[in-house]
């Protein structure tokens, strides 16, 4: 997977791929060059360990990981793509030092996901 290099990749959180190019051939005689740009939205958050409402640059994927850990600080905890971005980077810095400076406070930790397995699938035990 490559990654972005360009101011872009600094100010947006969450896994930003590069933009890609490719030649597409319109007709048998001519091709035209066709870009993909990463989808960045604005979208407020709050967090519940600063107590704080933060408008970020995210990208659609990292809206849904944000949405399926539980929360913005559970994400800047978990995630290994917060590092790309200088934004991510100060958020994760500023809640761990809230959570060093005052320990009664609840760490937030990624909700625990429970599955229905469809009886089909379960395993027949032959005891």
């Amino acid at each position: 997977m490559f990654r972005c290099s360009d101011h872009l990749a600094l100010r947006v959180l969450g896994e930003l791929r590069a933009i890609h190019l490719e030649l597409i051939t319109i007709d048998s005689y001519r091709s035209e060059r066709r870009d993909w740009k990463p989808n960045v939205q604005f979208k407020r958050f709050e967090s519940s360990t600063l107590e704080e409402n933060h408008r970020l640059m995210v990208t659609t994927k990292a809206m849904r990981c944000i949405r399926k850990v539980g929360g913005l600080d559970p994400y800047l905890l978990s995630s290994k793509f917060v590092g790309d971005s200088v934004v991510g980077t100060v958020l994760r810095a500023r809640v761990l030092a809230k959570l060093a400076e005052n320990p009664h406070l609840p760490t937030p930790k990624p909700l625990e996901r429970t599955c229905k397995i469809p009886k089909s699938w379960q395993r027949v035990s032959t005891e």
